[in-house]
């Protein structure tokens, strides 16, 4: 479905609605189905292995893609209100902004952002990059207050430890062991997740040894990767019933050890609240009434208006025909740029958020500002191309716009398209489906 079909419908529900609201064909009170229990969210600090051995060099294997795909199991894994923190790492840790997960856009940015990686590096500093994570897991912690969130580690590793030669042996080194102690006690989840053909020895020892809680390492499949987190979670529920019941068991302690003032005090406090939940009970009775008869009016005023239902459904009928031929006057580029420079990570720019027929791409001024195109740039519009309403970039003369490697001055875009603009790279998506040439 076209983003352009999908605007049709919509105005097409929504007339109907208005007319069928004016006319009383909606009722007053909708019932409703019962929510679902809300779901715990977790913090999910995902460290990777970025060395050259996980692409097959310097004597490894290359699980790279497998460890990808790992990622974004784990990512699309998540649910609203978990936060997601990439921090990838070889000679140096490279900790990314936390993410929090709303909806699937932000799933599929952190999936560019996991697709966009490399693995170049000529050392593999684990120790530092556990470190880095569980410093943010502290850090998220104090944030929202001590266990709020399941804090939740996971490593993705070949096992081929080597620190850099610069910090071996040298007072700033990190080591494995001293980060576990350092840490020890804490209720988090640390997972070393085994793709390659051995877990880290190192990582297991120390975590080990250090007597870390909840450290785990598993050798697991992405497709198993869902029970991995339903697993962390039973867990981290498990710890948190544990910790209530100790409250209660404590609180009951202390109401015990009160004197004969503080138990009345208790009991009027309770007859208080019966009081008061009584009365919540009746205002509650009585607004159930209320809804039920002014379903029952609606539904007289109904009977009596139906001779004109028809009337006012063609009627609104020739409103959306208007609007359809109005909006198929005015297209709009629809869509999301992903953009990055080498060595950054992608940033998103929202087409069809900016709600304009055209956009401007350009050094200092316009919709979307790109550092280093001199004083020139290139302009999005809409247009139909075979029935369908595509976004269209059309480049100023020597701007330096290549799709496939060949310089081009205007690209029609389908979804996933990727092309250069100077030195930044665009990646597209939209609603148009794939290329298929």
């Amino acid at each position: 479905m076209t983003g352009f079909q999908g605007i049709q419908q919509r105005a097409l529900l929504i007339a109907l609605l208005i007319i069928w609201v004016c006319i009383g064909l909606v009722p007053a009170a909708a019932q409703s189905s019962p929510a679902e229990p809300p779901k715990t969210p977790i913090d999910l600090i995902l460290i990777v292995d970025t060395s050259a051995t996980m692409v097959g060099k310097a004597g490894g294997q290359n699980i790279f893609p497998d460890v990808k795909r790992a990622l974004k199991e784990l990512v699309e894994a998540c649910g609203p209100g978990d936060n997601v923190i990439l921090i990838p790492y070889d000679a140096d840790v490279r900790a990314r902004a936390a993410a929090v997960i709303y909806d699937k856009q932000d799933k599929a940015a952190m999936r560019a952002e996991i697709d966009a990686l490399t693995a170049p590096g000529l050392w593999t500093y684990t120790a530092a990059a556990i470190q880095k994570g569980l410093e943010e897991a502290r850090r998220l912690d104090e944030a929202q207050g001590a266990g709020k969130h399941p804090k939740v580690v996971v490593l993705l590793t070949d096992g081929l430890n080597e620190p850099p030669p610069a910090v071996r042996g040298s007072a700033a080194e990190v080591h494995l062991d001293d980060v576990a102690r350092r840490f020890q006690g804490m209720p988090w989840f640390v997972w070393q997740v085994q793709l390659g053909p051995k877990i880290d020895v190192g990582v297991d020892e120390a975590f080990r040894a250090a007597g870390f809680p909840n450290y785990r390492p598993v050798r697991t499949a992405a497709a198993d990767l869902n029970k991995v987190r339903a697993d962390i979670l039973s867990e981290a529920e498990a710890e948190k019933a544990r910790q209530a019941a100790e409250r209660a068991a404590a609180e009951k302690r202390k109401m015990a050890a009160q004197p004969d003032e503080n138990a009345q005090r208790t009991a009027a406090e309770a007859q208080m609240r019966r009081q008061e939940e009584g009365k919540r009970r009746a205002q509650a009775a009585a607004k159930e009434m209320e809804a039920l008869r002014l379903q029952e009016e609606a539904s007289r005023r109904a009977a009596r208006e139906r001779q004109i239902i028809g009337a006012a459904v063609l009627a609104g009928l020739a409103v959306v025909a208007v609007v359809i031929v109005l909006l198929r006057r005015r297209p709009q580029p629809h869509g999301t740029l992903q953009y990055w420079r080498p060595g950054e990570p992608p940033r998103t720019f929202d087409i069809t958020s900016a709600g304009k027929r055209r956009l401007r791409v350009g050094p200092t001024a316009g919709d979307l500002v790109l550092a280093g195109l001199g004083d020139r740039g290139l302009t999005l519009r809409a247009a139909r191309v075979e029935g369908q309403v595509l976004c269209v970039i059309e480049a100023d003369d020597g701007v330096g716009l290549t799709f496939r490697g060949k310089p081009v001055n205007r690209l029609e875009l389908y979804d996933r398209d990727q092309f250069q603009l100077g030195d930044h790279s665009l990646q597209y998506e939209g609603e148009v489906g794939s290329r298929t040439e």
